[in-house]
């Protein structure tokens, strides 16, 4: 006799195993009462006749939803609605129950199914107009390729997954007729011959980039200046549930019914202000009430995590599960370098226990979100702070009659108002023409003029992910880093993950999950060649100076006029296969560029005119007038008769030669 366990189910008490009875050869749907998730105590939580499932005891992440809502999206005028609701739940329970797991897991997540659920939602809201089935539909070429326009860039990406396990597993199994091999197949790579690309997640412009970084590392240091008066202030609403509250809120309250003399009030919020000092930051951030104090403690855990996101290229989920006591340190050549232990479930069966390097700017935003955890734990009386998320539920701290428990705590509030985050960068980040420039050089094949979120003048659309991506690509090569103030706030980032994602030796690379397939170190990587192209082309192909240089020269010669008659996207796809197989190298020099893929052996005499008669060597004239005029500032300060005045005037020399040279060529 077959059956089939849940494809979700990981821990804890399983729900009902499938055991499907065959009538002519074909797969029997489960009954009504079939028990499609239990909680935790065993208790059952989901039926298949259910409306609605809820899958969270099987969910390994924070973040996300794990209720599938069948009827949500099937519209009950429609003469199809009630098939269309079984064709919804018969799909799901294939995938769960069913379809066979892929990878190394054997498992899959709640988040993919929750996947699956949003794309047949999605279909079902375009089917509503077209007048078929969900089963039609999935059973049919012809209807797919006509509603193809139809459908967003996320269902088109996920069908063929589904159209594949039906596929497989045969109409025997699944009671729909599958569709021809070479259709599914042709459905994977109708994005890609549609330049899917141009739907990947945007590179943040260098100008936004540093704005926003900028504008978290001012609101946290102006919030950070007043910590011990906030955190005196968060411990003092806690001991008494009068303090700081209107004089209707006490008045409702269990403390002031208790009071024996009635008619006497509390300090309201304004005068708790002044009392604790906080009357400054609570104007800055519009701070009126306790409610709004609530949302502040809020904003505080949202800039916290936007700066974690920033400079450690962690994923949603990854940021949210971090503990109480996530940050972690150790000395290295002297100095202290922290990263964040928590856990990640990408790909993995079960949690698993991961590290991410960060810049020391973001230590003290996560010392504030543990202290104020901490405040939380000792003025209630709970035993140990790291039983708690380092973002710990404050919705309702300032409640009068709100009596916290470990578990309401600990139990992470997901719901953050990024609508208050987003205020604070509207600004700065709206969208300029040299961003949009800076964007169609990044990815010249999209057509960035016929997306509204990136028109002149609207904010930029931040999303999280857009920090992973942009972090990896201006760590990989920060050469494309053209603006000085980007550069200064990322120094941090360049001198630390440099050392340690890219050029770290083997035992800090393990460290740093070198050997984890979905690890911010793989994205670094995988970024790199893509980065080294792109500073590449804008740098060197674009440039508008004479290159000289025996590297340069070569390029002025014989690339430069190739590059300039083919279309942009073409000219970057080929450079960036030829950074990818290693047949170029691309890194920034004091002269130029040095196109060299092997080590280079003049480094060790750190003599900038060592470049000079490289062949790999790119010298550009600004940037040996720059050097030039440096070094005799540098060599003036010199005493004459010392040996480090001869070794760098010898440099001077040869880089005054050549300087003339080039402006005797001019002439």
């Amino acid at each position: 006799m077959i059956a089939y366990e849940s494809g979700i189910f990981i821990q804890g008490i399983a729900p009902e195993k499938y055991i499907p009875n065959l009538l002519d050869d074909v797969y029997s749907l489960p009954n009504n009462s079939f028990v499609v998730s239990r909680n935790n105590d065993g208790e059952v939580l989901s039926t298949y006749g259910d409306d609605t499932w809820d899958l969270s005891p099987y969910k390994r992440t924070l973040a996300g939803n794990s209720r599938i809502h069948f009827r949500a999206n099937c519209v009950i005028s429609n003469t199809n609605y009630d098939d269309d609701v079984e064709c919804f739940k018969w799909l799901i329970f294939i995938l769960i129950y069913l379809a066979p797991n892929s990878g190394q897991t054997n498992v899959k997540s709640v988040g993919t199914i929750i996947s699956y659920s949003s794309m047949i939602r999605h279909v079902l809201k375009v089917l509503s107009n077209q007048g078929y089935s969900l089963r039609e539909f999935i059973q049919s070429q012809k209807v797919i390729s006509s509603l193809l326009k139809n459908l967003n860039h996320d269902v088109i990406r996920i069908l063929p997954c589904l159209l594949s396990y039906l596929l497989v597993l045969g109409e025997e199994r699944t009671q729909l007729a599958s569709l021809d091999k070479s259709f599914i197949y042709s459905l994977t790579h109708y994005l890609i011959n549609n330049r899917s690309e141009s739907n990947q997640t945007p590179v943040i412009p260098t100008k936004i980039y540093s704005s926003i970084i900028h504008v978290t590392k001012n609101c946290l240091s102006s919030i950070l200046a007043y910590e011990q008066k906030l955190i005196c202030f968060v411990e003092k609403i806690q001991v008494s549930k009068t303090y700081a509250r209107s004089h209707s809120s006490q008045r409702a309250s269990r403390a002031y019914m208790n009071e024996k003399k009635r008619g006497h009030f509390d300090v309201t919020f304004s005068e708790a202000a002044r009392e604790t000092g906080l009357t400054a930051l609570f104007e800055k951030y519009e701070v009126k009430n306790m409610a709004r104090f609530s949302s502040f403690l809020k904003l505080i855990q949202n800039l916290v995590r936007l700066q974690i996101h920033i400079y450690s290229g962690m994923r949603r989920g990854e940021v949210l599960s971090l503990k109480f006591d996530c940050l972690k340190n150790y000395n290295s050549h002297g100095r202290p370098t922290y990263y964040l232990e928590g856990v990640t479930t990408k790909l993995a069966k079960s949690k698993k226990n991961c590290r991410w390097l960060i810049a020391p700017d973001v230590v003290h935003g996560v010392e504030l979100c543990q202290n104020i955890v901490s405040s939380i734990t000792k003025t209630n009386g709970f035993d140990d702070p790291k039983l708690f998320y380092l973002f710990a539920n404050v919705a309702a701290l300032g409640k009068v009659d709100y009596e916290p428990s470990t578990e309401k705590v600990s139990n992470f509030f997901i719901k953050f108002d990024n609508d208050k985050l987003l205020k604070l960068f509207e600004k700065e980040t709206l969208i300029t023409k040299s961003d949009l420039d800076e964007l169609k050089m990044l990815c010249p094949e999209r057509s960035w003029n016929d997306d509204e979120r990136f028109h002149v003048d609207k904010p930029w659309p931040l999303a999280n992910h857009q920090f992973r991506r942009s972090l990896a690509f201006y760590v990989a090569q920060s050469g494309l880093v053209s603006l000085p103030s980007l550069k200064q706030q990322l120094k941090h980032i360049t001198n630390q993950m440099t050392l340690y994602y890219a050029k770290g030796s083997g035992t800090q690379l393990n460290f740093f999950m070198q050997d984890d397939k979905e690890h911010f170190i793989v994205e670094l990587n995988r970024t790199k060649p893509v980065a080294d192209a792109l500073s590449y082309i804008q740098l060197i192909l674009e440039s508008n100076e004479v290159l000289e240089g025996a590297g340069g020269r070569h390029i002025e010669k014989y690339i430069k006029p190739k590059a300039s008659s083919k279309e942009k996207f073409i000219v970057r796809e080929e450079m960036v296969k030829k950074f990818k197989n290693g047949v170029i190298s691309y890194s920034e020099t004091p002269l130029g560029a040095c196109l060299s893929s092997e080590p280079c052996d003049k480094k060790a005499l750190k003599a900038v005119s060592a470049c000079i008669d490289c062949s790999k060597a790119i010298i550009k004239p600004s940037k040996l007038e720059l050097v030039v005029d440096s070094m005799e500032s540098f060599v003036r300060k010199l005493a004459p008769s010392s040996i480090e005045y001869k070794f760098e005037n010898e440099q001077l020399q040869d880089l005054k030669r050549i300087q003339r040279n080039i402006n005797e060529k001019d002439e």
